[in-house]
């Protein structure tokens, strides 16, 4: 863990929201869509995941913070991740900033850790993602990869990174 970082929450990360964009055009779980945009396996024995937030409604909505994540197993019990909003080695670590997400439009975000190296003691089924300033959460079955592998409490490889909402995967990765 880089010094300055601030540390790990355990088992669920709440969704974190500015104030930017005013509760009548906030982003509602109903009007999304979750969708599963690509794995990166970098060099550096972390796994990324790209998910986009896109919007199903007829008229735009916005996106302001940091997603709330849970991760479920196959039987449907979370899993005990630590989770750290903030981005990471991959993943941005601009501050959150609003996001327009017109009809049809999507936003994105990623999640990130370190491989299990030794073993795994489980594996992510599911994600369960609240969007910012929401209280409800969408469900997307995880990749059939081992890109979310529980290492077990106190392995490097249990605590998981995450990116605020960005307008376009480039932003998800850019540096700050």
């Amino acid at each position: 863990m880089a010094s300055g970082r601030a540390p790990a929450v355990p088992i669920t990360s709440p969704a974190r929201t500015n104030s930017a964009v005013p509760a009548d055009v906030r982003c509602a779980p109903a009007q999304l869509q979750l969708i599963r945009q690509g794995l990166v396996s970098e060099a550096t024995q972390q796994l990324t995941w790209v998910i986009g937030l896109r919007n199903t409604a007829a008229a735009g909505c916005g996106l302001d913070g940091y997603p709330g994540i849970a991760l479920l197993d196959s039987r449907g019990i979370r899993l005990p991740y630590g989770f750290r909003a903030g981005g990471g080695q991959m993943l941005t670590s601009a501050a959150p900033a609003p996001v327009w997400v017109r009809p049809g439009g999507t936003a994105y975000f990623g999640i990130n850790k370190n491989a299990c190296t030794v073993r795994d003691i489980d594996l992510a089924a599911v994600i369960r993602v609240t969007p910012p300033g929401a209280r409800s959460a969408l469900s997307l079955p995880a990749p059939s990869q081992r890109i979310m592998d529980y290492c077990g409490r106190g392995v490097v490889g249990s605590v998981v990174d995450i990116s605020p909402v960005e307008p376009d995967i480039a932003a998800v990765f850019a540096r700050h």
